[in-house]
């Protein structure tokens, strides 16, 4: 296993999915199954928002601090990292969470976007280094930008991971086309896919934290 800055990680599953694509939902699945999944919602329990504001911005690759125990990784912030976490990781499984891009574009309008344009300097600082430089959010009401600037997040994630690493996921298909890939057993029959975070489920996890 590759090294990043003299630390080994141990991430099996990255996700190049961006936020409300279905990755809290991927979280819980992958837990599931067995792995134990870094997330946004960690990043706020931890209190590693420094930590990866500094890393983002090339001030720091203490990734030990970050991802120690962890074995998957999705959703922000390491999204914007997944180039340099599939170098470190070459043997990591690379998972694509998808969603209609107008069904995708109300979610983030609902949720993310508010949140945003009250956000504290920190947390402006840290969505910009993520996901949102080109001043998306501060053009987010113009819906045919935002959805061209997801399509082609998803085309670029496309092109750069290798297909017989990558699997495009909508987390509507459940269980199957994940195990399959990911060479794990499918759980019991009786046991659903879990659908997390809608909005409300949303506010709630941010707010707690």
């Amino acid at each position: 296993m590759e090294k990043i800055n003299g630390e080994k990680l141990n991430l099996k599953v990255i996700g190049t999915g961006l936020p409300r694509t279905g990755t809290t939902s991927l979280k819980e699945a992958l837990n599931m199954l067995g792995y134990r999944c870094y997330h946004y919602t960690e990043m706020l329990n931890n209190n590693h928002t420094d930590l990866w504001i500094d890393i983002l911005s090339g001030k720091s690759e203490d990734w030990k601090s970050i991802f120690s125990g962890y074995t998957a990784t999705v959703d922000m912030p390491s999204v914007a990292a997944y180039q340099k976490l599939m170098h470190a990781c070459p043997d990591a499984k690379i998972i694509l969470t998808v969603r209609d891009r107008q069904e995708w574009y109300q979610i983030v309008k609902n949720t993310i976007y508010p949140l945003y344009i009250n956000a504290s300097a920190s947390e402006v600082a840290l969505g910009r280094l993520c996901l949102w430089e080109g001043g998306l959010l501060e053009r987010f009401e113009d819906r045919e930008y935002v959805m061209s600037v997801y399509e082609v997040r998803v085309g670029a994630v496309k092109s750069y991971v290798p297909a017989n690493k990558l699997l495009v996921f909508n987390v509507k298909e459940g269980w199957s086309p994940l195990c399959d890939f990911l060479g794990v057993p499918t759980p019991p029959t009786d046991t659903p896919f879990p659908h997390r975070s809608s909005i409300a489920e949303f506010f709630q996890g941010v707010i707690k934290n």
